[in-house]
Protein backbone atom coordinates (compact mmCIF):
# COMPACT_ATOMS: atom_id res chain seq x y z
CA UNK A 1 0.00 0.00 0.00
CA UNK A 2 1.28 3.47 -0.90
CA UNK A 3 1.53 5.85 2.05
CA UNK A 4 0.35 9.43 1.69
CA UNK A 5 3.91 10.57 2.31
CA UNK A 6 5.11 8.61 -0.75
CA UNK A 7 3.21 10.72 -3.28
CA UNK A 8 2.41 14.35 -3.98
CA UNK A 9 -0.16 14.43 -6.76
CA UNK A 10 -1.29 17.61 -8.50
CA UNK A 11 -4.47 17.52 -10.59
CA UNK A 12 -3.90 19.78 -13.60
CA UNK A 13 -6.33 21.73 -15.76
CA UNK A 14 -6.02 19.10 -18.52
CA UNK A 15 -7.15 16.39 -16.12
CA UNK A 16 -3.69 14.85 -15.99
CA UNK A 17 -2.07 14.04 -12.66
CA UNK A 18 1.50 15.07 -11.93
CA UNK A 19 3.42 13.32 -9.17
CA UNK A 20 5.90 15.96 -8.00
CA UNK A 21 8.02 13.30 -6.29
CA UNK A 22 8.29 11.14 -9.42
CA UNK A 23 7.37 13.32 -12.42
CA UNK A 24 6.76 11.58 -15.74
CA UNK A 25 7.61 13.68 -18.83
CA UNK A 26 4.12 13.17 -20.27
CA UNK A 27 2.23 13.95 -17.05
CA UNK A 28 1.27 17.46 -18.19
CA UNK A 29 0.43 19.19 -21.44
CA UNK A 30 1.73 22.50 -22.79
CA UNK A 31 -1.29 24.47 -21.60
CA UNK A 32 -0.85 23.08 -18.07
CA UNK A 33 2.72 24.34 -18.06
CA UNK A 34 1.77 27.77 -19.42
CA UNK A 35 -1.02 28.09 -16.85
CA UNK A 36 1.26 27.08 -13.99
CA UNK A 37 3.98 29.55 -14.97
CA UNK A 38 1.43 32.35 -15.42
CA UNK A 39 0.13 31.75 -11.89
CA UNK A 40 3.55 31.45 -10.25
CA UNK A 41 5.05 34.77 -9.23
CA UNK A 42 8.50 36.24 -8.94
CA UNK A 43 9.74 38.51 -6.17
CA UNK A 44 7.53 36.82 -3.58
CA UNK A 45 4.49 38.16 -5.40
CA UNK A 46 5.41 41.76 -4.54
CA UNK A 47 5.10 44.51 -7.12
CA UNK A 48 4.60 48.26 -7.32
CA UNK A 49 1.96 47.56 -9.99
CA UNK A 50 -1.56 46.27 -9.50
CA UNK A 51 -0.44 42.74 -10.43
CA UNK A 52 2.65 40.68 -9.54
CA UNK A 53 5.08 39.49 -12.20
CA UNK A 54 4.62 35.92 -13.39
CA UNK A 55 7.39 33.47 -14.19
CA UNK A 56 5.77 33.11 -17.64
CA UNK A 57 6.39 36.79 -18.43
CA UNK A 58 9.90 36.59 -16.98
CA UNK A 59 10.63 33.57 -19.19
CA UNK A 60 9.65 35.54 -22.29
CA UNK A 61 11.84 38.45 -21.15
CA UNK A 62 14.86 36.16 -20.83
CA UNK A 63 14.14 34.64 -24.24
CA UNK A 64 14.03 38.02 -25.97
CA UNK A 65 17.17 39.22 -24.17
CA UNK A 66 18.98 36.03 -25.11
CA UNK A 67 18.05 36.53 -28.77
CA UNK A 68 19.09 40.19 -28.72
CA UNK A 69 22.49 39.44 -27.21
CA UNK A 70 23.40 36.45 -29.37
CA UNK A 71 26.12 37.18 -31.95
CA UNK A 72 24.32 34.89 -34.43
CA UNK A 73 20.70 33.73 -34.73
CA UNK A 74 19.83 31.07 -32.17
CA UNK A 75 18.40 27.74 -33.23
CA UNK A 76 14.82 26.96 -32.28
CA UNK A 77 16.13 24.46 -29.74
CA UNK A 78 18.31 27.12 -28.12
CA UNK A 79 15.39 29.52 -27.96
CA UNK A 80 13.18 26.80 -26.51
CA UNK A 81 15.81 26.14 -23.85
CA UNK A 82 15.84 29.82 -22.90
CA UNK A 83 12.04 29.94 -22.72
CA UNK A 84 11.89 26.85 -20.48
CA UNK A 85 14.76 27.74 -18.16
CA UNK A 86 12.37 28.12 -15.18
CA UNK A 87 9.68 25.71 -16.36
CA UNK A 88 9.95 23.50 -13.26
CA UNK A 89 8.59 26.38 -11.17
CA UNK A 90 5.30 26.29 -13.06
CA UNK A 91 4.87 22.57 -12.35
CA UNK A 92 5.84 23.04 -8.72
CA UNK A 93 3.71 26.18 -8.37
CA UNK A 94 6.33 27.89 -6.24
CA UNK A 95 9.23 30.25 -6.90
CA UNK A 96 11.43 30.52 -3.83
CA UNK A 97 13.20 33.81 -3.15
CA UNK A 98 16.89 33.36 -3.89
CA UNK A 99 18.09 34.05 -0.30
CA UNK A 100 15.78 31.30 0.99
CA UNK A 101 16.97 28.54 -1.34
CA UNK A 102 19.99 27.45 0.75
CA UNK A 103 17.65 26.88 3.71
CA UNK A 104 15.11 24.69 1.90
CA UNK A 105 17.26 21.60 2.14
CA UNK A 106 18.23 18.61 0.03
CA UNK A 107 14.65 17.42 -0.40
CA UNK A 108 13.66 20.60 -2.20
CA UNK A 109 16.71 20.35 -4.48
CA UNK A 110 15.85 16.74 -5.30
CA UNK A 111 12.26 17.62 -6.22
CA UNK A 112 13.23 20.55 -8.46
CA UNK A 113 16.03 18.49 -10.02
CA UNK A 114 13.60 15.71 -10.97
CA UNK A 115 11.24 18.23 -12.52
CA UNK A 116 14.09 19.80 -14.51
CA UNK A 117 15.09 16.38 -15.87
CA UNK A 118 11.50 15.51 -16.79
CA UNK A 119 11.14 18.83 -18.64
CA UNK A 120 14.43 18.26 -20.44
CA UNK A 121 13.27 14.84 -21.62
CA UNK A 122 9.82 15.98 -22.72
CA UNK A 123 11.09 18.93 -24.74
CA UNK A 124 14.35 17.27 -25.82
CA UNK A 125 16.53 20.02 -24.36
CA UNK A 126 20.30 19.51 -24.68
CA UNK A 127 22.65 20.04 -21.76
CA UNK A 128 23.98 23.56 -21.34
CA UNK A 129 27.45 24.13 -22.72
CA UNK A 130 29.73 26.45 -20.75
CA UNK A 131 29.27 29.12 -23.40
CA UNK A 132 25.48 28.82 -23.69
CA UNK A 133 25.05 28.72 -19.92
CA UNK A 134 27.12 31.88 -19.46
CA UNK A 135 25.09 33.69 -22.12
CA UNK A 136 21.86 32.51 -20.50
CA UNK A 137 22.93 33.63 -17.02
CA UNK A 138 23.71 37.10 -18.32
CA UNK A 139 20.25 37.37 -19.89
CA UNK A 140 18.67 36.07 -16.68
CA UNK A 141 20.58 38.61 -14.56
CA UNK A 142 19.65 41.47 -16.88
CA UNK A 143 16.01 40.44 -16.59
CA UNK A 144 16.26 40.22 -12.79
CA UNK A 145 17.95 43.63 -12.44
CA UNK A 146 15.40 45.27 -14.72
CA UNK A 147 12.46 43.63 -12.95
CA UNK A 148 13.84 44.71 -9.58
CA UNK A 149 13.96 48.32 -10.78
CA UNK A 150 10.83 48.59 -12.91
CA UNK A 151 8.48 46.01 -11.37
CA UNK A 152 9.32 45.94 -7.66
CA UNK A 153 10.88 49.38 -7.20
CA UNK A 154 14.37 48.66 -5.86
CA UNK A 155 16.90 51.45 -6.31
CA UNK A 156 19.96 50.90 -8.44
CA UNK A 157 22.15 51.01 -5.35
CA UNK A 158 20.01 48.38 -3.59
CA UNK A 159 20.03 46.15 -6.66
CA UNK A 160 23.81 46.04 -6.53
CA UNK A 161 24.40 46.16 -2.77
CA UNK A 162 21.46 44.24 -1.29
CA UNK A 163 20.34 41.98 -4.14
CA UNK A 164 23.93 41.30 -5.30
CA UNK A 165 22.95 41.70 -8.96
CA UNK A 166 25.93 43.30 -10.63
CA UNK A 167 24.48 44.33 -13.98
CA UNK A 168 22.74 47.58 -14.83
CA UNK A 169 18.95 47.46 -15.27
CA UNK A 170 17.69 48.03 -18.78
CA UNK A 171 15.44 50.95 -19.59
CA UNK A 172 13.70 49.38 -22.61
CA UNK A 173 11.45 46.36 -22.14
CA UNK A 174 12.71 43.75 -24.65
CA UNK A 175 9.33 41.99 -24.97
CA UNK A 176 6.73 43.42 -27.39
CA UNK A 177 4.28 45.41 -25.27
CA UNK A 178 0.65 44.18 -25.38
CA UNK A 179 -1.91 46.81 -26.36
CA UNK A 180 -3.03 48.93 -23.43
CA UNK A 181 -0.08 48.09 -21.18
CA UNK A 182 3.10 49.93 -20.28
CA UNK A 183 6.70 48.70 -20.53
CA UNK A 184 7.57 46.33 -17.67
CA UNK A 185 3.96 46.23 -16.47
CA UNK A 186 3.02 42.75 -15.23
CA UNK A 187 0.45 40.94 -17.34
CA UNK A 188 -2.68 39.21 -16.16
CA UNK A 189 -2.37 35.44 -15.68
CA UNK A 190 -4.61 34.81 -18.70
CA UNK A 191 -2.51 37.04 -20.98
CA UNK A 192 0.78 35.65 -19.64
CA UNK A 193 -0.38 32.06 -20.18
CA UNK A 194 -1.58 32.84 -23.70
CA UNK A 195 1.65 34.61 -24.72
CA UNK A 196 3.83 31.87 -23.23
CA UNK A 197 1.82 29.04 -24.79
CA UNK A 198 1.83 30.65 -28.24
CA UNK A 199 5.62 31.02 -28.10
CA UNK A 200 6.13 27.51 -26.75
CA UNK A 201 4.07 25.88 -29.50
CA UNK A 202 5.81 27.92 -32.20
CA UNK A 203 9.27 26.97 -30.94
CA UNK A 204 8.34 23.31 -30.51
CA UNK A 205 7.18 23.16 -34.11
CA UNK A 206 10.35 24.86 -35.33
CA UNK A 207 12.61 22.67 -33.19
CA UNK A 208 10.94 19.53 -34.58
CA UNK A 209 12.19 20.53 -38.05
CA UNK A 210 15.80 20.85 -36.87
CA UNK A 211 18.20 17.91 -36.59
CA UNK A 212 18.65 17.08 -32.92
CA UNK A 213 21.99 18.12 -31.37
CA UNK A 214 24.49 15.30 -31.37
CA UNK A 215 25.11 13.94 -27.88
CA UNK A 216 28.42 12.35 -26.98
CA UNK A 217 28.34 8.61 -27.59
CA UNK A 218 24.99 8.67 -29.44
CA UNK A 219 25.24 7.72 -33.13
CA UNK A 220 23.40 9.58 -35.87
CA UNK A 221 21.09 7.17 -37.72
CA UNK A 222 19.92 7.84 -41.27
CA UNK A 223 16.29 9.03 -41.34
CA UNK A 224 13.51 7.99 -43.71
CA UNK A 225 12.69 10.84 -46.08
CA UNK A 226 8.93 10.37 -46.29
CA UNK A 227 7.54 12.57 -43.53
CA UNK A 228 10.39 13.96 -41.42
CA UNK A 229 11.32 13.02 -37.89
CA UNK A 230 8.84 11.56 -35.40
CA UNK A 231 9.50 11.82 -31.67
CA UNK A 232 7.41 9.74 -29.29
CA UNK A 233 6.88 8.88 -25.66
CA UNK A 234 5.90 5.24 -25.13
CA UNK A 235 4.40 3.89 -21.91
CA UNK A 236 3.78 0.23 -21.21
CA UNK A 237 0.36 1.15 -19.85
CA UNK A 238 0.95 -0.30 -16.41
CA UNK A 239 3.44 2.37 -15.39
CA UNK A 240 6.26 -0.17 -15.19
CA UNK A 241 8.27 1.03 -18.19
CA UNK A 242 8.43 4.14 -20.36
CA UNK A 243 10.81 5.42 -23.01
CA UNK A 244 11.19 8.54 -25.12
CA UNK A 245 12.98 8.97 -28.39
CA UNK A 246 12.79 9.07 -32.14
CA UNK A 247 11.27 6.41 -34.41
CA UNK A 248 13.96 5.10 -36.76
CA UNK A 249 12.29 2.01 -38.18
CA UNK A 250 8.92 0.38 -38.74
CA UNK A 251 6.00 0.35 -41.16
CA UNK A 252 4.77 3.51 -42.88
CA UNK A 253 1.14 4.39 -43.49
CA UNK A 254 0.04 5.58 -46.95
CA UNK A 255 0.47 9.22 -45.90
CA UNK A 256 4.08 8.57 -44.88
CA UNK A 257 3.52 8.57 -41.11
CA UNK A 258 4.65 5.67 -38.95
CA UNK A 259 2.17 2.92 -38.08
CA UNK A 260 2.03 3.29 -34.29
CA UNK A 261 -0.25 0.27 -33.93
CA UNK A 262 2.40 -2.04 -35.35
CA UNK A 263 6.00 -2.84 -34.43
CA UNK A 264 8.45 0.06 -34.66
CA UNK A 265 11.96 0.85 -33.44
CA UNK A 266 12.82 3.82 -31.23
CA UNK A 267 16.22 5.43 -30.77
CA UNK A 268 15.86 6.50 -27.14
CA UNK A 269 17.23 9.68 -25.59
CA UNK A 270 19.86 7.47 -23.93
CA UNK A 271 21.08 6.17 -27.31
CA UNK A 272 19.49 2.69 -27.10
CA UNK A 273 17.51 1.02 -29.89
CA UNK A 274 14.24 -0.38 -28.53
CA UNK A 275 11.65 -2.39 -30.47
CA UNK A 276 8.09 -1.46 -29.47
CA UNK A 277 4.88 -3.43 -29.95
CA UNK A 278 2.62 -0.46 -30.44
CA UNK A 279 -0.65 -2.30 -30.07
CA UNK A 280 -0.01 -3.07 -26.39
CA UNK A 281 1.48 0.29 -25.39
CA UNK A 282 0.38 3.88 -24.97
CA UNK A 283 2.24 5.93 -27.58
CA UNK A 284 2.08 9.72 -27.81
CA UNK A 285 3.71 11.70 -30.61
CA UNK A 286 5.63 14.63 -29.17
Amino acid sequence: MTRASDRAWVLLKSGKRLDLLDPHPMAWDDEDLATGLARTYRWGGHSKWELPLSVAQHSLTVLFLRMQQAPAPLTACERLHALLHDAELGLLGYNALTPLKPYLGEGFRLITGRLVRAIGRRYRLPDWTAESHAAHKLADQLAAASEAAHVVGWSRADISWNLRINVEPLDMDPVPIPVGLQPWEPWSPRLAASMFLETLLELRNQAAEEPPPQQAGVPNYPQPALSGRTFVAVDSGDGMQSIEGEIVGGVREEDGTWDLDGVFTVLTDDGDLVKVNGWCCITEVQ
